[in-house]
């Protein structure tokens, strides 16, 4: 019986997510590196990328994301702060954009797929929506030991993300 529930389960969660589905051509044409204290901006406003410290100076306003570079760290990562706060794929994509030019620019030993991104940050989402360990699932980590768990291109094309 329990097997039979949680196949009930997940193809409820499938369903809502299916309603969620949108075409994969993204518009990353509002995406502007720019020199200054952010490093580019989108279509909603400045995305900066730095340490903690640096993090913590910044005055935001609506739209702007916080992204702490951790990729000279054991585990390379780029931690997206506040990430729960953007639902639209569309402007996720874009910051996933941006965390990629950043990377190019200054490469590092950071590795993270673009499809990879886009699930995990979706399901961390997910999760924080439905009260799922929330202290973890506010803020994503694009670490790279977690490429493998997410680089799920079957669920990634069933998503459409």
């Amino acid at each position: 019986m329990k097997k039979w529930k949680k196949t009930l389960i997940g193809l409820g969660i499938l369903i809502a997510i299916g309603s969620h589905m949108i075409d994969n051509n993204y518009d990353t044409s509002d995406i502007e590196i720019v020199d200054g204290d952010c490093y580019a901006t989108y279509s909603c406003g400045s995305v900066y990328i730095g340490d903690r410290c640096f993090l913590n100076e910044i005055n935001c306003s609506d739209g702007d994301v916080l992204v702490e570079d951790l990729r000279d760290d054991n585990d390379p990562n780029m931690k997206i702060i506040n990430s729960m706060e953007i639902d639209d794929k569309n402007i996720r994509n874009e910051i996933l954009e941006i965390l990629c030019d950043y990377e190019e620019e200054y490469p590092s030993k950071w590795n993270r797929s673009i499809d990879s991104m886009r699930l995990e940050w979706f399901m961390h989402n997910i999760g924080y929506t439905n009260g799922l360990e929330t202290r973890r699932t506010k803020d994503v980590d694009l670490n790279n030991e977690d490429e493998e768990k997410y680089n799920n291109k079957v669920l990634s094309k069933l998503l459409r993300l």
